[in-house]
């Protein structure tokens, strides 16, 4: 059985290619649909969800990213969709909404996939991008100031001459590595039950192939599938 992925948030891009988990991350107009299952007589029966993904989310305790909210919230404003309490809200409503699905599951079941596309989204869909953007600033600001000689210092002593530009090109480069770094970042996600094992599971319905439904599910989030956890995924 092959699980469909689902459509992509709302949003727009110039660039492509970056994404941490899975395929790069594409982006369309429409909402997220996701796809979920629930038990009828031992056969999964598909069923389907969307969710609305609202920018303008006013400052409180339940969209709050932390206390930076405070003096910078216009700098984490992007994140508050994903990285908040709201955030953590929405994406177990994702996993967990439709009936019957919470059977069998431990809290961390629901949790770590919550968790796995609350991280996934924040840094496709808001780090990358501004780190793109950064970058290229930073390569044409290097272009435009490659003949501006400079003083350099080794040890903090003056040293031989540099250019601005060479020195704006190293932390573009820099950047650019640690930008590579993150977007390949495997996030793993686990659906097994209490210990890992998937007794309840085996119990109540022991024909079914409980370790390859876990694995088509969690990766139809976009999320690698940790195939050996206990309660919890790490």
């Amino acid at each position: 059985m092959t699980w469909p992925h689902s459509a992509a948030v709302r949003g727009s891009s110039k660039r492509e290619g970056n994404s941490v988990s899975g395929a790069p991350f594409s982006l369309s107009g429409d909402c997220r649909l996701r796809i979920f299952f629930k038990l009828n007589k031992e056969k999964i029966v598909l069923k389907k969800v969307s969710l609305v993904h609202n920018d303008n989310l006013g400052l409180s305790s339940l969209t709050a990213v932390s206390p930076l909210d405070g003096r910078y919230s216009e700098k984490v404003n992007e994140l508050r969709f994903f990285l908040s309490e709201y955030g953590l809200i929405r994406y177990r409503v994702l996993v967990e909404v439709l009936e019957f699905f919470h059977f069998a599951c431990t809290s961390e079941d629901i949790n770590n996939l919550a968790h796995g596309l609350m991280l996934r989204d924040a840094v496709n869909l808001v780090m990358l991008p501004i780190m793109d953007e950064l970058i290229y600033v930073m390569c044409d600001m290097a272009a435009k100031t490659s003949n501006i000689s400079m003083l350099s210092r080794t040890h903090g002593q003056a040293a031989s001459p540099t250019t601005l530009g060479k020195e704006l090109a190293v932390f573009s480069f820099r950047l650019n590595s640690q930008k590579k770094l993150i977007s390949q970042v495997k996030l793993l996600g686990k659906f097994a039950g209490a210990v890992g094992n998937y007794n309840a599971h085996l119990v109540a319905y022991p024909n079914i192939d409980w370790p390859r439904i876990a694995e088509e599910f969690v990766e139809s989030l976009g999320i690698s599938f940790n195939p050996y956890v206990t309660q919890v995924s790490i």
